[in-house]
Formats: structure tokens, C-alpha cells, sequence
């Protein structure tokens, strides 16, 4: 890889121009090296999250997306190289992180609806419900009150999130601790 060859000028002035023989140029010399970066970075315990190939050509879309906006500036092949690698380690940072992310948190979704009654409630089990409910609410912090009111007045988790300014992630752990409150209760409730 030297760092003037006529070869890597043509390719920096096609770049600048968007041509398309350019991109072909750099993508047949790194696709390969690509694909053994992400293949070897890519967690891989429990299977594949991701296959390395659609990494690799995930990488060479952003990168000629980015060049598009003209947001680098390279002098040798060396540089080339290092920003695709860097892009590379990004991509499988981020697919291994979310990788990580299902395993801590294997409920895909809090669904309002799985909590709704199909049968009909008598005025008595309202009552008994509704004083369930605030004794159960009474044990969670205003931060989490705030997230169970959107949520029982069946707000979807995603716009609770956006609304209180907390994860998705933090919202559905609420939500389940409070299912996990509720079912307590109603089990000691069964046992006296």
C-alpha cells in the first residue's frame, strides 16, 4: 500500500467526482479484509448476530454515503483503510451490544393489552381492584408512578419513553416490576 501512487490519486479524484469506477476500486480492495475484521469481531458465542458479509457491505454504504457529503479527505491507502476498519469495529460494537442488550432483557415487549381483563368485573372486584392497584402504586417512587399512569391509562411504552425522557428499556423494567408487584398481592391475597 504506498501512499502516492498514481493509482490512489485516480481513485481520490474519482471519489471527489462520485464515480462509480472509484467506489469499485476500493471496495474490491478492502471487501475481503472487511469481512475477516467483522467475521473476527462479530460475537459469536451463541451463534452469529450478524453476518460478516452484510457488515462489510453495510460499511462500504456508509462510507460512500459519507463521502457523498464530502466529509473526508484521504492521502494514502493506509487512511482509506483505517477509516473503513474503524467503521467495521463501529458496526459490530453496535450489533454486539444489542446482541447483549436482548440476552439482559429477554421480554421483547410490556403489552398493554396482556393486562386487560376479558371477563366482566362486578362493582365489588372494582373496588378491590382499584385499592390493589393504589396499594401496589404506593410502593413505587413519583418516577415510576409517572410511567404506570401513561402506562394503565394503555400509552404504548415507546411514546412513554419519548414523553418522560427514559429508555424503552428502563420503561419496560417498570412495568414488569409492577406486574411482578400486582401478582404478589393478589397471591398473598389467595393465601390468607
Amino acid at each position: 500500500m504506498s501512499s502516492a501512487t498514481p493509482s490512489f490519486k485516480l481513485m481520490v479524484a474519482g471519489l471527489k467526482q462520485n464515480e462509480s469506477s472509484a467506489a469499485e476500486v476500493i471496495y474490491k480492495k478492502f471487501i475481503n479484509q472487511m469481512v475477516f475484521l467483522a467475521t473476527s469481531k462479530l460475537a459469536n458465542n451463541s451463534g452469529r448476530i450478524a453476518d460478516p458479509e452484510s457488515v462489510a457491505m453495510s460499511v462500504f454504504e456508509s462510507f460512500f454515503e459519507r463521502n457523498l457529503n464530502k466529509q473526508f479527505e484521504f492521502s494514502n491507502w493506509e487512511m482509506v483503510y483505517g477509516l473503513l476498519a474503524h467503521i467495521t469495529f463501529r458496526k459490530c460494537l453496535n450489533k454486539n451490544r444489542f446482541k447483549q442488550s436482548k440476552k439482559r432483557n429477554p421480554l421483547e415487549m410490556v403489552v398493554f393489552e396482556d393486562w386487560q381483563k376479558t371477563s366482566n368485573i362486578g362493582p365489588d372486584q372494582e373496588i378491590i381492584m382499584k385499592e390493589t392497584l393504589q396499594t401496589a402504586l404506593n410502593l413505587f417512587e413519583p418516577d415510576e408512578k409517572a410511567i404506570l399512569d401513561l402506562f394503565l391509562k394503555g400509552e404504548p411504552s415507546k411514546y412513554i419513553a419519548e414523553k418522560i425522557n427514559f429508555s424503552t428499556r428502563t420503561i419496560q423494567r417498570v412495568i414488569e416490576k409492577f406486574r411482578v408487584t400486582l401478582e404478589k398481592m393478589a397471591n398473598d391475597s389467595i393465601n390468607e
